[in-house]
């Protein structure tokens, strides 16, 4: 099993680890390092044509269409009871 650590969780992780029983082999590398590919055995995935995948490109969500989202009843019963305020309000300032 391989931990990323940055330097900053170092202090953090060797405690844990030390509770937890375990004596790691402590190795340090830099990102791209030829070493950190050698200890994780990490292979780039393979390259497949686009063409051949039949995946559309990801567009994002995008601006919606359609109808405006439903409205809670909670929203709605109390957007009800304001307009009805409004509206005595209106009949009384007459």
């Amino acid at each position: 099993m391989v931990t990323l650590v940055t330097p900053g969780q170092r202090r953090d992780v060797n405690r844990m680890m030390a509770d937890a029983g375990i004596r790691p082999t402590v190795t340090q590398v830099r990102s791209g390092e030829e070493r950190l590919t050698t200890l994780t055995g990490a292979k780039r995935p393979p390259v497949q044509d686009r063409g051949q995948t039949g995946n559309a490109a990801f567009r994002g969500l995008g601006a919606p269409t359609g109808r405006p989202p439903k409205e809670s009843r909670k929203a709605t019963e109390a957007r009800m009871m304001a307009e009805a305020r409004r509206a005595g309000r209106v009949r009384k300032a007459r």
